[in-house]
């Protein structure tokens, strides 16, 4: 990772550098914030571990309780990557991954599994059992729900589970199925909250491609929300009167955001097959 990071970066560099002649870290430094937002390439890029900025993966640093002592707010929404395998790509491993069947079909399924997860065979084939396709509408749908509990849900969970015994740790999952499409409609089959899904109700968003407004339970859901992050900013607590917000801890509480009114729930990691992903 670090020789791919190093790649990258000097790539970036480079497509800076033309703004002011050179590569240099003053002149990158000294470029306006615009420029350097204009110029971001797609892909992400996962923590790299260099020695100086970060000296060990940041999942081995929370499992050992290397990490500032400040409460926590963490969440995922329903499902994550819908919207991201509408456009044939998936995000996994903190960085994007484009699909190598897209629409994916039931005789590519297990292959699809293994490009993307980077995992082999056996494990595709028990992943495709837990996941089977005739619990789901299509054979993108499923692969969309396995891809974001194995990058996304899973795995955020698994951040409550390592932060919660030493800060206070609020967990949310947003599950408003209904919320306006903003960037493109996404795979036929029930509706889901996606990735970005919740952006619009604690934020204005006025460049979207597809703009809407939110219905009044929706906006009373956006109302909640914004005051729950106004709170947590303030006081290190989501919870306000209107909406209480339990701290995660051993019964695996987080909070819902579903309209018009939040509700707490323990079953995510049922859900969400996390006891599978912990066993590969």
């Amino acid at each position: 990772m670090g020789a791919i990071a190093n790649q990258l970066g000097r790539l970036a560099s480079d497509r800076y550098g033309r703004h002011c002649g050179d590569c240099t870290q003053q002149c990158l430094r000294n470029l306006p914030a615009q420029t350097l937002v204009a110029s971001i390439p797609g892909d992400l890029i996962p923590g790299v571990v260099d020695g100086k900025v970060l000296t060990e993966p940041i999942r081995t640093a929370l499992a050992a309780g290397r990490f500032a002592r400040v409460p926590v707010l963490n969440g995922t929404n329903t499902d994550e990557e819908r919207l991201f395998v509408t456009f044939g790509l998936t995000v996994s491993g903190g960085t994007d991954v484009l699909m190598p069947e897209h629409p994916v079909t039931a005789a590519g399924y297990q292959a699809d599994i293994a490009a993307v997860l980077g995992v082999p065979a056996a494990r595709a084939a028990a992943i495709a059992a837990e996941y089977p396709l005739t619990a789901y509408p299509s054979p993108d749908v499923a692969f969309s729900a396995l891809v974001g509990d194995a990058n996304f849900a899973c795995p955020a969970l698994q951040i409550d589970r390592e932060t919660s015994p030493r800060v206070p740790t609020y967990a949310y999952e947003f599950n408003d199925a209904h919320a306006p499409e903003l960037f493109a409609p996404t795979l036929e089959g029930p509706p889901v909250a996606t990735h970005a899904s919740e952006e619009q109700y604690l934020f204005d968003l006025p460049n979207v491609p597809f703009p809407a407004l939110l219905i009044a339970g929706q906006q009373a859901l956006a109302a909640s929300m914004r005051a729950a992050w106004a709170n947590f900013a303030a006081t290190g607590t989501p919870a306000s009167a209107t909406t209480p917000w339990p701290a995660f801890n051993g019964s695996a509480q987080m909070l819902s955001l579903v309209p018009p009114q939040p509700q707490v729930e323990t079953d995510f990691a049922a859900r969400h097959h996390c006891a599978f992903w912990a066993t590969g």
